[in-house]
Order: structure tokens, then sequence, then C-alpha cells
């Protein structure tokens, strides 16, 4: 369970501290599109299953809408290069080939 964030500094070779998340989360889901970081879901310090989303723009953390419903354990995508996030819980993701 953490707020803290890293980003990694490739050229220097090395994790350098980043700003916090507004709140301490686990099993959250996280995408970027390479313009943004969306953290959504998860579990709070309570171990409340929660509905919050984060966007990070490389500077400040900004909450965004809430999802429909708490969620943790799902996955974000991107689709088509849009920008899209579809969150999908993984035990109502089932597909075939």
């Amino acid at each position: 369970m953490t707020k803290n964030c890293y980003r990694l500094q490739p050229e220097r070779g090395y994790w350098m501290r980043s700003e916090p998340m507004s709140a301490e989360r686990a099993r959250a889901a996280s995408h970027s599109n390479g313009e943004v970081f969306i953290v959504a879901g998860g579990s709070d310090a309570a171990g409340t299953v929660t509905n919050t989303v984060e966007q990070f723009d490389g500077m400040a953390w900004t909450s965004l809408s809430t999802m429909p419903a708490s969620t943790e354990g799902q996955v974000l995508i991107e689709y088509f290069l849009q920008t899209y996030y579809i969150i999908l819980p993984i035990k109502e993701l089932a597909w075939s080939i």
C-alpha cells in the first residue's frame, strides 16, 4: 500500500522519486499513452475497493471522474491509438479465439 511514485531516469541509470498520488492504493490498474499516466481503482488504506481515478501529467496528479463501479485488479487499455480508456474487471473479462 503506497502513494509513493518513482520514475526511471535511464540516462542516469536509476529511479527517482516523483510526485506522490493523492491517496495510498494497492491493486490499482495503470496505463500511459506517453503523455499522461492514469491510475484507477484498487484498494485504499482501509482495504476498501475504490472507484477513484487519477492522472499524472509529469508535474502533478489530478483527480478525474470516478468510475461507475469500484474495482481492483482490472486492466486499462488504449484502443487504436485513441485516448479511450476501457476498464474491465478481470473476473468479467472473457473471450474466445
